[in-house]
């Protein structure tokens, strides 16, 4: 499924399946990803935090 962003931006939603995770900048875009396309969408900076805390 290819889909088009208010920003005008495309993504092609087919090309992120395998991925580890899925970004987002913004909740409210994070809300809406993971709406459209049916994948959990995280704050960068929340993926950011959990690669770099130390166990």
């Amino acid at each position: 499924m290819t889909l088009v962003l208010p920003s005008g931006t495309v993504v092609d939603t087919a090309a992120r399946d395998g991925c580890a995770a899925h970004a987002s900048a913004s909740r409210t875009c994070g809300i809406g990803m993971t709406r459209a396309t049916g994948h959990t969408y995280h704050h960068l900076l929340e993926l950011l935090d959990r690669i770099t805390a130390s166990d």
